[in-house]
C-alpha cells in the first residue's frame, strides 16, 4: 500500500488502528507521519504515538519507526540505546531495514560498541531478507576481512547478489572484483560456484 493511498484513506486506517487495534494500520499511519511525504504533513508527535502503539502490538515497522526517531533525534531526545533496542525488536521480526541499520551501527561504532562480527550477522540477515545494499555490506566485510576471514570469492558472491537486488554500489563492486576474479580463475581453474558468472 502506498503512503499516498494511506493518506487518502487516513480516516479508515485511523479507525482500524484505534477501534480494531490493527498493528499494521497503526504502523502505516506512523510511517506516513514520520516521513512527511506524498502529501502527508510530517508530525513526529503523531508518528511517535502511532509507532509506539504499533510496536507494542507487535508490528515490526512500528518498532523500526521508533528506532529511527531515537536514532536521529526526530521528535524525541536522541538515544542510541533506545534506537538499538527498537531496531533489535524489529529485526528479530524480520524487518530488513532495521537489520541493515543495526549492521551500520555496529560496523561504524556510532551508537553501539563497534563489532564487525555483529555487523556481519545483521548485514547477512538483511541481505537474506532482500536488501541489496546489505549484501554490499557483507561483500565489503569479506573483501577487507572485517570480522571475517578475507575472501574475494565470497565478497564477489555477495556483490553479485546485491547487484541483482538493485544495489548500485554492489553492482559497481561486483564489476570491479569480477574482472579480478576472472584473472584468479585463470590461475586456479574454473570453480563450479562461479559458473553463473
Amino acid at each position: 500500500i502506498t503512503v499516498r493511498l494511506l493518506w487518502d484513506n487516513r480516516s479508515v486506517f485511523m479507525t482500524i488502528c484505534s477501534e480494531r487495534n490493527s498493528a499494521e494500520a497503526c504502523a502505516l499511519i506512523a510511517t506516513a507521519y514520520s516521513e512527511g511525504s506524498s502529501g502527508v504533513v510530517r508530525d513526529y508527535i503523531k508518528a511517535f504515538r502511532y509507532a509506539t502503539k504499533a510496536c507494542s502490538m507487535g508490528a515490526p515497522i512500528g518498532c523500526s519507526v521508533l528506532a529511527e526517531m531515537y536514532d536521529n533525534g526526530s521528535g524525541v531526545p536522541k538515544s542510541a540505546d533506545k534506537a538499538v533496542q527498537y531496531y533489535e525488536i524489529a529485526c528479530n521480526q524480520d524487518e530488513s531495514l532495521a537489520c541493515h541499520n543495526l549492521a551500520v551501527i555496529y560496523s561504524t561504532g556510532n551508537g553501539a560498541k563497534q563489532s564487525y562480527k555483529k555487523s556481519l550477522a545483521f548485514f547477512r540477515k538483511a541481505c537474506d531478507l532482500g536488501r541489496g545494499y546489505s549484501c554490499d555490506g557483507v561483500g565489503v566485510q569479506y573483501e577487507y576481512g572485517l570480522g571475517v576471514e578475507k575472501s574475494i570469492p565470497k565478497a564477489t558472491e555477495f556483490y553479485f547478489k546485491g547487484c541483482h537486488l538493485k544495489s548500485p554500489e554492489a553492482c559497481s563492486n561486483y564489476q570491479r572484483l569480477g574482472r579480478g576474479l576472472q584473472k584468479i580463475q585463470f590461475f586456479i581453474g574454473p570453480s563450479s560456484r562461479f559458473n553463473r558468472f
